[in-house]
């Protein structure tokens, strides 16, 4: 999990009772992924999935794929809600995004909003 912090509101998340604030604080910096990916690295660990909360909210996503990127033949994923998706995407392909799952939480806009929380 790269962060706890997103954009919508889902029933089903289990954030309760965590404030935005608590979550932003928290999160690993750019630094500490790399720590943990060299730990990985020593661990012959080379399949890393990035989450969230919403993992979109990073300014820095496609650096932090590069890192893990850089252990040579590491396959990295990510799990988004896709609404901010269009904001990475040519910086994630040049980081070498190897697979994007996108979750899709409903066809019908009645529907979305209902489950996300979102307008």
């Amino acid at each position: 999990m790269v962060t706890g912090r997103c954009n919508f509101s889902c029933f089903f998340c289990h954030m309760e009772g965590y404030r935005e604030q608590d979550i932003a604080q928290r999160e690993l910096t750019l630094e500490e992924i790399e720590l943990i990916v060299e730990a990985a690295r020593r661990l012959d660990i080379r399949a890393f999935k990035v989450t969230g909360g919403e993992p979109t909210i990073r300014n820095d996503l496609a650096e932090i794929v590069s890192t893990m990127k850089s252990l040579g033949n590491a396959y990295v994923s990510i799990t988004t809600n896709g609404s901010l998706l269009h904001n990475h995407l040519p910086r994630l392909a040049e980081a070498g995004i190897d697979h994007i799952n996108v979750s899709l939480h409903a066809l019908s806009d009645r529907a979305f909003r209902a489950i996300t929380g979102s307008s």
